[in-house]
């Protein structure tokens, strides 16, 4: 994974296949993210920092703030019922 500095974008590919492995939307998506300082912020299927452009896959974009430990967990219901969880580091952006 390409390294991720404070105050830079992060997009998110998220996707979603059925049993049989066939891209698939949910009904739908809940993404929640914790930043460092452990705030949390919701962003859903409908939220503007999710795209969904094709069937069973979206991205989600989002800027991270500050340097540290972000988190991030991932519901889906419908057709395709997921929960996911993951963390990735954020660098301190440093200029010599």
């Amino acid at each position: 994974m390409q390294k991720i500095y404070a105050g830079t974008r992060v997009r998110m590919p998220l996707t979603f296949k059925d049993a049989d492995a066939v891209l698939t939307d949910p009904a739908t998506v809940l993404v929640q993210v914790r930043d460092p300082a452990g705030t949390v912020v919701a962003y859903t299927h409908a939220s503007p920092e999710m795209t969904h452009p094709s069937v069973g896959t979206y991205f989600l974009s989002f800027v991270a703030t500050a340097a540290g430990e972000w988190a991030y967990d991932v519901e889906t219901t419908g057709a395709v019922t997921a929960t996911t969880t993951g963390r990735f580091n954020v660098e301190a952006l440093s200029i010599p």
